[in-house]
């Protein structure tokens, strides 16, 4: 089963984007503007790097349903999107913990390949994902809804709808921005949880009565 690979999780319809899919490892266009991303970043004023443990908690043992493939997707969203995706070690950890086996080593090229030292650096991070001191990265993610498109024996796909912030925020910062999105997640069930197999994300919807009874009740994080 192939990667769909979109580029960094949570990028706005302002990011180039590849024209077509790409199965990875893939290398992102950089952008000279990011905003929504997901997850939540910040900074350890001591100088220490995000903890990859810290980020890793979303496969503990659960019964394999729908509703549990939902509330797992919705965790994985999280994760992906947060401060540790910009920190080497940490992301490596993170995609360790929720890829199913066979998809790690392919899931921690082509996020290598996005969340380069270039690319943090260019949104005013260093190496370790940190922001300047003085400074605090928000990088923010709110699951409001998650919906089963298909679920087949061991294989589900479910689509996570987020609204996002994302800034770094200090005196001459203008602060965080926030968009929607929905993450769609293909789920394997390995080793007694559900793990990652592929993703995609595209822009929206914007909130509305349509969109709240569509993707349903927001999951359990």
């Amino acid at each position: 089963m192939e990667v769909h690979w979109l580029g960094r999780i949570g990028s706005p319809s302002s990011r180039p984007r590849a024209t077509a899919r790409r199965t990875l490892p893939a290398a992102a266009a950089v952008v000279a503007l990011l905003v929504g991303t997901i997850g939540l970043a910040g900074r350890d004023d001591s100088g220490d790097s995000p903890d990859p443990a810290a980020s890793t908690s979303a496969t503990a043992a659960t019964v394999r349903s729908e509703r549990s493939a939902a509330d797992t997707a919705s965790r994985y969203a999280v994760l992906l999107g947060g401060e540790s995706m910009f920190n080497p070690q940490a992301r490596g950890a993170i995609v360790d913990s929720i890829a199913a086996p066979a998809k790690r080593e392919s899931l921690r090229s082509g996020f290598d390949a996005d969340y380069t030292t270039a690319f943090n650096k260019q949104i005013g991070l260093d190496a370790a994902g940190r922001p300047p001191r003085g400074s605090d990265f928000v990088n923010r993610t709110m699951p409001a809804g998650a919906k089963v498109t298909a679920y087949v024996g061991d294989t589900a796909t479910v689509a996570v709808w987020c609204s996002g912030l994302f800034g770094v925020t200090g005196p001459e910062s203008p602060g965080p921005e926030s968009s929607w999105f929905t993450i769609t997640l293909t789920l394997q069930w390995a080793e007694g949880v559900w793990k990652l197999v592929e993703f995609e994300q595209k822009d929206g919807p914007e909130p509305g009565a349509a969109e709240v009874e569509d993707f349903g009740q927001a999951p359990a994080l």
